[in-house]
């Protein structure tokens, strides 16, 4: 595959990010401090299906950045690289899956589809904890991207702190809930828009010269 598209990772979370504003200033009464993300393409929401296709163009361009990055980690011949990327294409694929299984909205009882995209939600979550954090352990043995390893773990742990806030906000219908949840997915999305273009500027064409 082309160079070129690993520039696919960068092209994502910018336009998850302007969908995101976008929503916000299509939905009447919508708080970005207080609401989830996810509110804005819940079941009855009146933008649901735009904003649905403009997330799901983001997570597709993700995806290809991690079937692209395969073919470029794979010199290294580091299982945790490998994993790293199987994981950021989960990811990618299941977060699709939320088109499909929309969020409840608010007050309004549980569905079905409500109760799998909770259920998505809890296996993305520690994933996007994980993918960051082996690409860091795959990369510190590697002296060129200590630098790099450091940053990906930092990220991981950032994204399990806020996280875990964002969680416990959540639960307590927090007015700030909004925030942490954007500190969260804003951790992985900038990670994931420096990841590629990081790969793209310093991953190797040959496999000589690298490792060591």
């Amino acid at each position: 595959m082309k160079r070129v598209y690993l520039l696919s990772g960068v092209v994502s979370p910018f336009l998850y990010a302007f969908t995101v504003i976008l929503g916000g200033v299509l939905s009447d009464g919508y708080n970005h401090a207080n609401q989830a993300i996810s509110e804005l393409t819940a079941a009855g929401a009146p933008f649901r299906l735009t904003l649905n296709i403009l997330f799901s163009i983001s997570l597709l361009l993700a995806a290809y950045f991690a079937i692209t990055s395969l073919q470029y980690i794979k010199q290294f011949k580091n299982r945790l690289l490998n994993i790293s990327m199987w994981i950021l294409l989960t990811i990618s694929v299941l977060s699709l899956l939320w088109a499909f299984f929309p969020m409840d909205l608010r007050g309004a009882d549980t569905t079905i589809q409500g109760a799998i995209h909770l259920i998505l939600a809890g296996i993305v979550s520690p994933l996007t904890i994980i993918c960051p954090m082996l690409v860091g352990l795959g990369f510190r043995k590697i002296n060129r991207f200590k630098g790099y390893s450091i940053y990906c773990l930092a990220t991981a742990a950032i994204i399990l702190v806020t996280g875990g806030i964002a969680a416990l906000s959540a639960q307590n219908e927090s007015a700030y809930m909004g925030v942490f949840a954007r500190l969260t997915i804003g951790s992985y999305q900038q990670w994931l828009a420096i990841t590629a273009m990081f790969f793209y500027l310093f991953l190797p064409e040959r496999k000589r010269g690298w490792v060591k």
